[in-house]
């Protein structure tokens, strides 16, 4: 005899999945606070510690985003066999929280790098878990919403930081700034242990009510790369994250060399303008992708595509022109378009992935977006940044500039990869 699907042993209300998906967001908030609030206070940080470019973006990219990446992995593989992903969530955000705080004591630039490292450490045990969290909560007809809403987080979580961050520093330092960031996170930890739920697990069953044997790392990793649509989808997400982040990190210092603005100045306009055009475009896209989705999958998609492409002449316009307010108008567009790829991702993703698999697949791409596009893109644009200063005579302004119209190219590249997954999208989350 084959056991029977067990019953859900909570019966999770309209009310509390509301109130799960918002607590979820505030995480969600809290983790690109910490994350992104160094990039109002990098030039701070690099006046103190006379710092290049390069290794600003060693900082705010790739020493982050390795171990965060890198780690998400194996807490994805626990949480698909069973493990309780309301208290690890609890217990990274804590984790973060604190290393975030101890940013803020570094005596040195080493110091700050391994403070920096722990906040991606933090964070691994994030994302992956709250994706599968949603898709257990959520028919499969809402699940874009709630990604779109979850998503929301990104934005929001970076126009905190940049407005809260610009103005403790500006009247009290760039230290007490990531004390101000990391000591709230403590306390919400708690309100997470104690305030939510573990839901039932959904498609751990056949149809005959058997179990599903959870599946292996090798067989997991296998499964997914066999499908052309999310390898597609990965690699699109990970050029469309070498662009917003390193664009997300590299602006505000742009504006800061070329206009004379000040931290508090530089992180209310970016913090504004960035959280509520990527609230709308992140949003947003998900509402596209559950409206037109559910006829034709390969809307998930192609809307982002077609997106991402009207946003690069705006793009080019704004960093050529000479009057910052003419610059941050035309810099509006882009900046909503450029986000509505994101809900899209990870609602595709978890659709392509079998239940038993939903947070290692979102830990997988999260490692091609992070890694390409967290861990290289602030990186990289540091380095070209640096190159091309030197060809303009040493101007560090000009250099960032040419850095930041190169990479808005990229988002050609990632059009490419979201076209050739919505050729397969349909027979793959068939399979």
């Amino acid at each position: 005899m084959t056991a029977a699907a067990p019953a859900n042993p909570f019966a999770l209300s309209e009310g509390y999945k509301r109130y799960a998906l918002t607590i979820l967001l505030v995480v969600y908030t809290f983790n690109f606070v910490d994350r992104q609030i160094v990039t109002i206070l990098q030039e701070d940080i690099a006046k103190e510690f006379s710092l290049k470019d390069w290794q600003l973006g060693l900082m705010t990219g790739l020493a982050f985003a390795m171990f965060y990446t890198v780690l998400g992995i194996p807490i994805a593989r626990l949480a698909d066999r069973g493990a309780n992903r309301v208290n690890i969530i609890a217990i990274a955000l804590g984790f973060w929280s604190l290393m975030t705080a101890l940013c803020g004591l570094a005596q040195n630039y080493v110091q700050l790098l391994l403070a920096r490292i722990g906040v991606g450490v933090g964070e691994a045990g994030c994302t992956p878990l709250a994706h599968s969290l949603i898709s257990d909560m959520f028919p499969k007809e809402q699940v874009g919403r709630a990604m779109g809403v979850y998503a929301i987080g990104i934005p929001l979580g970076a126009m905190i930081g940049m407005i809260m961050g610009g103005f403790v520093a500006e009247h009290w330092g760039w230290r007490t700034a990531l004390l101000v960031a990391g000591i709230p996170g403590l306390v919400l930890a708690i309100v997470v242990k104690l305030t939510m739920k573990e839901p039932a697990r959904t498609g751990r069953h056949d149809a005959t009510g058997a179990a599903i044997a959870q599946p292996g790392l090798g067989e997991t990793f296998a499964t997914l790369l066999r499908k052309p649509a999310f390898l597609n989808l990965a690699l699109a997400s990970g050029l469309c994250a070498f662009v917003g982040y390193g664009i997300g990190a590299w602006l505000p210092p742009y504006f800061q060399r070329s206009f004379g603005m000040g931290p508090l100045q530089a992180g209310l306009i970016f913090g504004l303008m960035g959280g509520l055009t990527g609230i709308i475009g992140t949003y947003l896209g998900g509402w596209l992708g559950d409206r037109y989705g559910a006829k034709n999958p390969k809307a998930f998609l192609l809307i982002p595509a077609v997106a991402l492409i009207g946003s690069l002449p705006l793009h080019v316009l704004a960093l050529l022109n000479g009057n910052w307010m003419i610059s941050i108008a035309l810099l509006v567009v882009p900046s909503l378009l450029n986000n509505l790829w994101i809900a899209p991702a990870f609602a595709v993703t978890q659709g392509l992935a079998p239940a038993p698999m939903r947070a290692t697949a979102s830990a997988l791409l999260l490692l091609v977006m992070n890694l390409i596009g967290l861990g290289l893109g602030p990186l990289v644009l540091g380095f070209v940044s640096d190159f091309a200063r030197e060809l303009a005579g040493g101007d560090r302004a000009v250099g960032l500039r040419w850095a930041l119209i190169l990479a808005g190219a990229i988002y050609v590249w990632a059009c490419l990869h979201l076209w050739l997954a919505s050729r397969t999208v349909v027979r793959d989350a068939a399979a």
